[in-house]
């Protein structure tokens, strides 16, 4: 027995619709697809303590292993310039303490 036209239309679409959320759904748990660092992989991903409730730390440090990981082309002062460039709020006022000789060394 057959399968109705309308029961196969309904299966192409979701089969379809699936493949299509499969293949966003990555780029949407990114931080610059949901609000961080642009989307770019040669930026980090943005952060600070006040975003810990929609990305907790934990998950941006993975993150920003991932992202070194890509860059490893970077020295590792431009790797932490560009990290200490996209923290946030209170991390941001923190990091502008360390002094420009750490960073570079």
């Amino acid at each position: 027995m057959r399968a109705p036209a309308w029961w196969l239309a309904f299966h192409a679409i979701t089969t379809a619709a699936s493949g299509a959320a499969c293949c966003a759904l990555p780029n949407l748990m990114m931080p610059g697809g949901g609000g961080g660092s642009g989307g770019s992989w040669r930026r980090p991903p943005a952060w600070g303590p006040e975003m810990e409730s929609r990305y907790p730390f934990r998950f941006w440090s993975r993150d920003l292993l991932n992202w070194a990981i890509l860059n490893n082309d970077l020295d590792p002062p431009r790797q932490a310039a560009a990290i200490l460039g996209e923290l946030r709020g209170s991390a941001q006022e923190f990091a502008r303490g360390i002094p420009p000789n750490i960073i570079t060394q």
